[in-house]
């Protein structure tokens, strides 16, 4: 019993680390954008990313940096296409952007996600 339990969290640390992969696209983009016109972008689109439901992955369904600008949105899914485990159905995990002079900085959290399964260099639920 002990090796299942093992395993489901090692496979939910390693779906939701997809997430932080795909979101590292979009961090790039975002301080190409910032660098490049001074401003966040508003949009997947105005910062030269795919729309959110297109950049997906096998348990990501969308990566969205519009709905709250300065903030990547990243979204699992246990529905097909995605297959993410169930525990990770329509949870969220977060990247902040802050920018300090010509430094572009980020916060990577969740409040759904329990800190075993996040990246280490995010702080998500205890």
């Amino acid at each position: 019993v002990f090796a299942i339990g093992e395993y489901q969290n090692f496979t939910q640390r390693a779906q939701v680390s997809e997430g932080a992969s795909l979101a590292a696209a979009a961090k790039l983009a975002i301080a190409e954008h910032v660098h490049a016109k001074g401003s966040l972008p508003q949009s997947n689109t105005e910062a030269g990313l795919p729309e959110p439901g297109t950049m997906s992955g096998a348990y990501v369904s969308y990566v969205d940096i519009g709905r709250h600008p300065g903030r990547i949105e990243v979204g699992f899914s246990s529905k097909l296409p995605q297959h993410a485990h169930e525990a990770l159905d329509g949870k969220h995990l977060w990247f902040d952007v802050s920018i300090d002079g010509d430094t572009v900085n980020w916060n990577c959290h969740s409040n759904e996600l329990k800190q075993k399964f996040c990246p280490s260099s995010c702080t998500c639920k205890r």
